[in-house]
């Protein structure tokens, strides 16, 4: 989709006044959706109305520009597979990262894997993902998928979880990277986003690292987008590679600063 083709799509949003645009009940969660401004947030509401996120935030007006320091940081999976034929992203929320990859490379099928079926229908309306045969959408469990897909993938993304209370420590195993592993073509990488306020973090990060051959990290604010890789690649290397990614696609964001954060654990 052109970018103006999607901002003309946003614009009756932009247009509608401030506060909560959506309020959905599903039956693994409660959503809400809030419009401050230009810009739409995504929230989970807990069960005494604390509202927990934003989990996906767009700028209608510049909805290619992702506003969140680990969504710009998940796109360094193309580090690692340029060119990459498909991806699969787990936990959609507001699909932010699924609709810049979507934007920006032609050649990409992207399955995006959300176990709460109100959660597409959101991202649809409220944040200009269009589901087609590149931009899929599957309702599932991630690992149920993992196991049923024959699908293999350039880079999976896992970023799955509503704060750092959720329980799961499952998707975090020595047995659920074997399954993402699994999947990845050669030189494949799997992503994934871990806060620092979850009382695992220190070990689910250390299994992380134990698990993959090579692990680079990128620190953010609140915690750290870990890539693990059968593939040693150096730094020089990797700025190289962010240099022609960033000439070819045109990000919207600072990709090759982004990149510079990179360090080998």
């Amino acid at each position: 989709m052109e970018r103006d083709t999607l901002i003309r799509r946003l614009a009756p949003l932009l247009a509608l006044p401030d506060g909560t645009l959506a309020e959905v009940e599903s039956p693994l969660q409660r959503i809400r959706i809030i419009k401050a401004g230009a810009q739409i947030h995504f929230y989970f509401v807990d069960a005494d109305t604390t509202l927990n996120g934003p989990m996906s935030r767009i700028d209608l007006r510049r909805p290619l520009y992702l506003l969140a320091d680990y969504t710009q940081m998940a796109t360094l999976a193309l580090l690692w597979r340029p060119q990459p034929q498909r991806a699969c992203l787990i936990g959609l929320a507001g699909g932010r990262i699924s609709l810049v990859l979507h934007h920006h490379l032609p050649q990409l099928v992207i399955d995006n894997v959300e176990i709460d079926p109100a959660v597409g229908p959101l991202a649809e309306c409220f944040f200009g993902l269009i589901f087609d045969h590149r931009q899929r959408l599957i309702v599932a469990d991630a690992w149920a998928h993992l196991l049923a897909t024959p699908e293999q993938y350039d880079f999976i993304v896992m970023d799955a979880f509503s704060d750092a209370t959720d329980d799961l420590d499952q998707l975090a195993s020595p047995s659920f990277y074997g399954d993402c592993q699994a999947h990845l073509v050669a030189g494949g990488v799997v992503v994934v986003n871990m806060l620092k306020n979850d009382p695992h973090y220190q070990e689910k990060r250390s299994t992380f690292v134990e698990y993959f051959r090579y692990t680079y990290l990128a620190p953010r604010r609140g915690g750290a987008v870990l890539f693990g890789c059968d593939e040693l690649v150096t730094m020089p290397e990797l700025m190289n590679r962010a240099t022609a990614i960033q000439r070819r696609c045109a990000f919207e964001f600072p990709f090759v600063a982004r990149a510079a954060q990179l360090r080998l654990l």
